[in-house]
């Protein structure tokens, strides 16, 4: 199945409804999500993706997602979108993000993944931000 401009901006507006179950619509019975946002980073299968995405929603007060760009080829996409999430307790996410993703033959999800500009965790985030500090 191919891809369309017009599944990948479905599923963000469906993501953006809040509405788990027509979110989970999107994504087919054997699909991967990897998203460093939820605390199992790569999900597989829908029970998996229901369970990150019902406790991810849970504290989420208003999705956001602006799609700046969009590229498709074949069964694959990318979608490059301005993030603004609300959560519980006034705090809010404003990043830019890149989400990949796979259409399977049935034209569900097969795979998603987040892109985020954060540094990497650990020693090597510790590293460039301390290093950051004294490059001129």
């Amino acid at each position: 199945m191919k891809a369309t401009k017009e599944f990948a901006t479905g599923f963000l507006d469906a993501f953006v409804s809040m509405d788990l179950d027509n979110i989970m619509s999107f994504f087919g019975d054997d699909a991967v999500l990897i998203d460093p946002h939820y605390p199992k980073m790569e999900m597989k299968g829908k029970d998996e993706i229901r369970k990150g995405l019902e406790w991810g929603l849970s504290s989420m007060v208003k999705a956001g997602f602006e799609v700046e760009k969009c590229w498709v080829e074949g069964s694959e996409g990318v979608v490059k979108v301005k993030t603004n999430h609300e959560f519980k307790g006034n705090f809010k996410v404003d990043i830019m993000q890149i989400f990949l993703f796979e259409v399977n033959e049935d034209g569900k999800l097969k795979y998603l993944q987040s892109f985020v500009p954060y540094r990497p965790g650990g020693l090597p985030g510790f590293l460039t931000k301390v290093t950051g500090m004294f490059w001129k």
